[in-house]
């Protein structure tokens, strides 16, 4: 069997992912016939790939320190590709001389993902979800240290205060200045921690759906501003 029969076999894999998990999931069938590798076929607009684009440089690095001999990767976090926080799964697809021909590459946008699952444990839920601590029961709280996790939010949100708008308060910030904060806690990590938007929305005086409409906000214009520099 030729490498594009072997890849031909896949495409309808990729569109019934697609069709099944909507625009929340980015399913790609990559080709490695040629140097980089290229898209042959992908659903989806989270990635913004196109038909004949390269395969992402996370890949491509994958191939490289492998020397072509990948393994396959489940459920992963990835925030390497367009500034998106995704939850990603690669499968190599293997020719007849068992060489890698090709890979199978489904994202999920966990921002969005999050934010379903707020939305419906806010509306079962009879009490204000707002006070309520999400980091669980006292063995479980010593267990995750929460304290550390409060104190690090805590300071990290007062250093942002102190190094870039002073004596200001929060509540007098304008739009731009809290979307640059909330990224700021995005890059290092703080919003991939189960309670932190609550925590974070408590310190800030926001609701925990602005913050997730900021962070989405974020990782729009981060996708368009990795795409603009790829086509350059």
């Amino acid at each position: 069997m030729s490498v594009q029969s072997t890849l031909d076999t896949y495409v309808p894999f990729v569109q019934l992912i697609g069709a099944q998990f909507g625009d929340s999931c980015n399913a790609t069938l990559y080709g490695f016939d040629e140097p980089g590798g290229r898209v042959v076929v992908t659903t989806g607009n989270l990635t913004r790939e196109e038909e004949g684009d390269p395969a992402p440089k996370f890949i491509q690095r994958m191939m490289k320190e492998s020397n072509g001999n990948p393994q396959n990767k489940f459920g992963f976090i990835n925030k390497e590709l367009n500034g998106h926080v995704l939850r990603t799964s690669l499968l190599f697809i293997r020719g007849i001389n068992e060489d890698i021909v090709g890979c199978l590459c489904i994202h999920h946008n966990i921002v969005q993902i999050q934010m379903v699952i707020s939305f419906l444990e806010e509306f079962y839920r009879s009490n204000n979800l707002e006070d309520e601590n999400e980091f669980g029961d006292a063995q479980e709280k010593q267990d995750n240290s929460p304290n550390s996790i409060e104190d690090f939010v805590r300071t990290t949100i007062a250093n942002f205060m102190n190094e870039r708008v002073g004596l200001r308060s929060f509540a007098s910030l304008d739009k731009q200045e809290k979307i640059m904060l909330i990224k700021e806690l995005d890059e290092k990590g703080i919003f991939l921690v189960k309670g932190a938007v609550n925590l974070v929305a408590k310190q800030v005086q926001l609701t925990k759906f602005t913050i997730y409409n900021y962070l989405d906000e974020i990782r729009t214009a981060d996708a368009r501003n990795a795409h603009s520099e790829e086509k350059e």
